[in-house]
């Protein structure tokens, strides 16, 4: 019956109907398990769906949409786990709206949003996703560099002016990183200080301290006339691109708008090139919200990150999608609530001075007593 049912529905494409067969791949892919395994089934309990069910339902309608690549051919769930978090914040927000303006009585659960506020979370979420989607449907070149789908514009150059005579001046309750020495830093051994100036050397480093929400004041300085690569990493993990981009391209090879200087590296370019000279020192002032994780490790809510590169805005409470990998696409591991600073070596003569951080922390309010 199902089998005739299917074939009827599939006549209707002919009329303009969107007809995805979700029946026919199952069925092709149930026949493909058992011939391994003739004890095979996605419905162990003979009416719901297992997670390889699901899956199969869902790589179906992959391929009904066209999606094609890694994503929709993947033989595990794995390949969509970055888009989970999302996906069930958005179905627990609009259900519960729902449940709450139907009068639904559910004892000891929260009531749901009201429904416009549902609808208007839910579209950002869907956004979010899409932009995601992006991200993932991408390949690995050479088998090391993912590349995305997404196509960036370059961002325009903006000149940010003259650099400062010296060092910015230090907040009274920043916790000075890097002043007169790497004494903050673990793996500093290969660095050399001096007067204040610390010359990337031999491998990564990382902040004895570990931050979270935090503003944190970096001044680098990339050399002249090489074109000098290194890296700001927020909780070990979320890169801002350090790179001679100055007038992309008018002095060296072109760069790809995601990995030049400002970057959220290979998830979102800068929105300008407020690059100075090589040679010449810069500054970022980065306004970090560390991600949120649920008790069983899932993603509640994504990182956050605004940077102004030499007082130009770059960023403006960007999303971060995840770990700012080189060689696969962004992805969330959950982690503690405070992680270190890490200064990359990229094997370049980059120079730092003058970093200090604020851990952040919003002031609350308190009801008004009589």
């Amino acid at each position: 019956m199902l089998a005739a049912y299917s074939q009827w529905l599939l006549s209707k494409r002919a009329d303009g109907w969107l007809v995805i067969d979700v029946h026919g791949p199952m069925q092709r892919m149930l026949a493909a398990k058992r011939a391994a395994d003739p004890a095979f089934t996605f419905v162990p309990d003979a009416i719901h769906p297992d997670d390889a069910g699901h899956w199969a339902i869902c790589r179906a309608i992959l391929a009904g949409l066209g999606v094609s690549g890694p994503i929709a051919t993947a033989e595990s769930p794995a390949a969509l786990a970055p888009f989970l978090p999302e996906v069930t914040a958005r179905l627990q927000i609009l259900r519960d709206a729902y449940l709450a303006a139907a009068g639904h009585l559910r004892p000891g659960v929260a009531a749901g949003l009201p429904v416009a506020e549902a609808a208007a979370e839910a579209a950002r979420l869907t956004a979010s996703i899409c932009s995601r989607r992006l991200h993932l449907a991408g390949f690995q070149r050479s088998g090391r560099e993912w590349i995305s789908a997404l196509e960036w514009p370059r961002p325009k150059v903006v000149d940010p002016g003259p650099a400062a005579a010296g060092p910015a001046a230090v907040p009274a309750d920043a916790i000075v990183l890097l002043g007169k020495d790497l004494s903050a830093w673990n793996g500093a051994d290969g660095w050399k200080v001096e007067d204040g100036v610390a010359n990337v050397g031999t491998g990564h480093i990382t902040t004895k301290q570990g931050f979270g929400d935090c503003h944190l004041h970096v001044e680098f300085r990339t050399p002249a006339p090489a074109r000098g690569n290194s890296g700001v990493y927020l909780m070990d993990r979320y890169e801002i691109q350090v790179l001679d981009s100055f007038a992309d391209g008018s002095d060296g090879p072109l760069t790809y708008p995601d990995g030049q200087c400002g970057a959220l590296y290979k998830q979102q370019p800068p929105a300008v090139d407020a690059c100075r000279r090589p040679g010449e020192w810069q500054t970022y002032d980065i306004l970090f919200v560390r991600p949120r994780f649920a008790a069983d490790g899932s993603l509640e809510k994504p990182g956050r990150v605004s940077v102004l590169h030499n007082g130009v805005a770059i960023h403006s409470d960007t999303v971060i999608k995840g770990d700012t990998f080189y060689d696969a696409p962004p992805s969330y591991t959950a982690h503690p609530d405070a992680l270190p600073v890490r200064l990359q070596d990229h094997g370049d003569p980059v120079q730092y001075r003058n970093i200090w951080v604020r851990p952040f922390e919003p002031v609350q309010p308190r009801p008004k007593l009589d």
